[in-house]
């Protein structure tokens, strides 16, 4: 009988009419449907859905595949300006697709033209427009005199630019962006070019009329040598936020950045530097005072490693300091670690630790300097925890799962933090190997974490709450609270408990969300 039905419905190939449900299930399913194309054929089934659904679809415009932009960009174009004259008052984040990049461009040519004055039309009178991403264009249609540049540059409603700059075609729209702008993303396809055209691609030069009204900036892979921020420079006072991403800091300087950009409260620097320049790039750094008196004096939050934090010798205290990855494969790495945590001063701490790299018991003792005392909130993203030590260890080392000493090590090394009130550990795996692990030997594995939590709690007075947090095994997700009057252990918290604990610690985002690994 099932056979034959689900044989039926195969071969069924009337249109399902979507009409017959309930409104309110489709306005539950009109939210949930993510993809362009997906909502597209879903508002296709039944003129209300269409209508309902016209205000998602211009939310957030993307185009497919860059071989065909140009007939998307028409379609939409069309789709846009020709039935509604309100509809491109609905568009509030717009992609501009890769026009350099034409399936034929002999027939091509004849409709382009036509497409980027609709196009500049639809940008120009979209009142609501926030954010525009531009990929890649010709440069005959970003040129400073074409439609499409004036379109673009006279929008005073857009918020948030993020250009791909392929040529020097898009500094000149850098450089006219309005006022009204509030955050720049500047992505560089290359890494090399000419050093006289290093200054011409300076973004705090390229954004210098932004001064008053840019409040957030992120810089991707910029050209080898270029420098992001000079003392001589144009100053950015309303810029509270600063993003780069680059295989090289070596020409970023923390009191260069302190005088271009005085009122900074988030600095995320996504890369490393290799251990010797980290070293020559810290003595530099620390005889570098000629704007000592012009230093940032605290800064909110720092995402930055090991290594790039310890060669740029910040003179300041951060609040949340986080993007830390140990041990690194050096000599010796916990004194770069400590070296920063006693310039920084952190409050909250968030560091990731690679259990196989560890060599030894020494090793991992040594994380956590015995002189730090302002720390207060701690959370450790403890990857491969079963792994063996030393993973250049000769074959016979002992079988992972009994490998559970890094828990008690570790916590004689977190016994160092004196002011520490909540501490969590996340142990992540990047496979269900891990998970399996965890549940054939969670017996182990929960007196291995009792002990610890017993002497965390007997060492460390301040601390009010402990929680274990497993990516792949949430149901041994654990926390606990501290003993109160005659009790000798630690109290379990119910779920719920943990959660609000979780919820009030500064690493929220990701206990909550229950995040892998970045």
């Amino acid at each position: 009988m099932s056979g034959q039905l689900q044989l039926n419905l195969a071969h069924d190939r009337r249109r399902p009419n979507m009409s017959a449900l309930p409104w309110d299930i489709h306005g539950c399913i009109l939210p949930l449907v993510v993809d362009t194309a997906d909502l597209s054929r879903y508002m296709r089934t039944c003129s209300t859905i269409y209508f309902l659904g016209i205000p998602k679809l211009l939310k957030n415009v993307r185009f497919p595949s860059p071989s065909r932009s140009l007939l998307h960009l028409q379609s939409f174009c069309h789709f846009a300006l020709n039935h509604n004259p309100q509809r491109i008052h609905l568009l509030r984040e717009l992609h501009l697709p890769e026009l350099s990049q034409l399936d034929d461009e002999a027939s091509a040519s004849s409709i382009q033209e036509e497409v980027v004055d609709m196009l500049s039309r639809v940008i120009l009178g979209a009142k609501h427009l926030e954010t525009l991403h531009i990929v890649g264009f010709d440069e005959d249609y970003l040129s400073f005199d074409s439609v499409l540049f004036r379109a673009i540059t006279s929008n005073t409603n857009l918020h948030t630019v993020d250009v791909l700059v392929t040529k020097m075609t898009e500094t000149a729209l850098l450089r006219a962006l309005p006022h009204s702008i509030r955050k720049v993303v500047i992505r560089f396809e290359f890494r090399f070019v000419a050093e006289e055209d290093l200054t011409a691609l300076d973004p705090t030069s390229l954004l210098s009329g932004l001064a008053y009204s840019l409040e957030e900036l992120h810089i991707i892979y910029p050209p080898e040598g270029m420098d992001i921020a000079v003392t001589d420079g144009c100053r950015f006072f309303h810029v509270h936020s600063f993003v780069m991403v680059s295989p090289d800091f070596g020409n970023l300087h923390a009191e260069d950045l302190a005088y271009t950009f005085p009122k900074l409260k988030t600095l995320i620097l996504r890369g490393d530097m290799d251990a010797g320049e980290s070293e020559m790039a810290r003595e530099e750094n620390q005889e570098h005072t000629e704007y000592e008196d012009m230093a940032w004096q605290h800064l909110e939050r720092l995402r930055c490693d090991n290594g790039p934090t310890y060669a740029l010798a910040f003179r300041c205290t951060v609040q949340h300091w986080e993007g830390i990855h140990l041990p690194e494969l050096i000599v010796r790495p916990e004194v770069k670690f400590h070296a920063n945590l006693k310039d920084l001063r952190p409050d909250y701490l968030d560091v990731t630790l690679f259990i196989p790299d560890f060599e030894d018991e020494d090793e991992m003792l040594a994380v956590f300097p015995s002189d730090q005392s302002s720390v207060t909130h701690l959370n450790i993203e403890v990857l491969s925890p079963f792994e063996p030590f030393d993973r250049h260890a000769p074959s016979d080392e002992e079988p992972p799962h009994s490998n559970m000493r890094w828990v008690k090590w570790l916590g004689e090394s977190i016994c160092n933090l004196k002011s520490l009130v909540v501490l969590s550990i996340r142990c992540c795996f990047e496979h269900q190997y891990g998970r399996s692990l965890t549940l054939n030997h969670d017996r182990t594995l929960r007196d291995n974490l009792d002990r610890m939590v017993g002497t965390l709690f007997a060492t460390l007075a301040g601390l009010s709450h402990i929680y274990f947090q497993f990516n792949l095994a949430p149901d041994l997700d654990v926390g606990w609270k501290r003993p109160v009057g005659g009790q000798s252990t630690a109290e379990e918290l119910s779920e719920d408990d943990a959660w609000e604990v979780m919820k009030a610690s500064p690493f929220a985002e990701k206990l909550c969300s229950r995040l892998i690994v970045e």
